[in-house]
């Protein structure tokens, strides 16, 4: 299962995203537009986001990288994924996100007849 988190920013202009201790990969969209992939690191990580004058749609999501499950990395606190640290816009942190789970045990519902393209 992924989440996907989705906020509503306004005010325009360049910024800096920084989402904190996320231990899945990340995928950055504004409008619907891919803006930046995060892979897996326990770090700190920014990228520019360009916030147009009305209200512009934020999402993350966060796809499950799965877990180990045998042996004494189990306990291991990297088992516990997502954000873990939280995301800011300009050093401030942003609050209010809707959060929806995308299951994906049918995938009936997904068109897989276009051709791929990385992101």
């Amino acid at each position: 299962m992924s989440c996907m988190r989705v906020s509503t920013r306004s005010g325009g202009g360049e910024s800096r995203l920084n989402i904190e201790d996320s231990t899945d990969r990340i995928q950055v969209f504004c409008n619907h537009q891919l803006l930046a992939t995060r892979e897996y690191q326990p770090t700190s990580w920014h990228t520019a986001l360009t916030v147009p004058e009305s209200d512009a749609h934020l999402q993350l999501l966060a796809e499950n990288q799965g877990r180990i499950n045998y042996g004494p990395a189990m306990i291991s606190p990297m088992q516990h994924r997502g954000i873990r640290g939280g995301v800011r816009q300009d050093g401030a942190y942003i609050a209010n996100w809707r959060h929806y789970s995308l299951p994906l045990q049918h995938p009936d519902g997904i068109d897989f007849s276009q051709d791929w393209t990385p992101g």
